[in-house]
């Protein structure tokens, strides 16, 4: 698509704030290992601002026994706003006490 860009982002941007246009495409990588039951769930997200467009899992490029591998968030900027992506990092049958990582980025989107 014409104009669009993409903003790729990692563990090390956990804290920022990007700023992005409406139809821009965010990829967020983080590292997960399902194996061990930990995973990253999304925390409740602005859809007016912000849509997810898609997740995915990729396993490291040579998985062994219990090895993990990149989950990937895919998110488009729906309108002008500001947003924030949150994640955590747990077990969700262990509830809030099996977090072990949280990931938060404040989103401002132009059109």
């Amino acid at each position: 698509m014409w104009g669009v860009t993409t903003k790729h982002l990692s563990a090390a941007d956990n804290g920022q704030t990007i700023s992005v246009k409406v139809g821009d495409l965010i990829v967020l990588r983080l590292d997960e290992n399902p194996t061990t039951g930990y995973q990253w769930q999304l925390e409740p997200l602005d859809e007016r601002v912000l849509e997810v467009s898609g997740t995915s899992f990729e396993l490291s490029p040579s998985p062994t026994i219990g090895s993990g591998g990149t989950r990937e968030f895919r998110f488009t900027a729906r309108a002008a706003g500001h947003a924030r992506i949150a994640l955590k990092h747990w077990q969700p049958w262990s509830g809030e006490s099996s977090v072990t990582q949280r990931f938060s980025v404040g989103v401002d989107v132009s059109s």
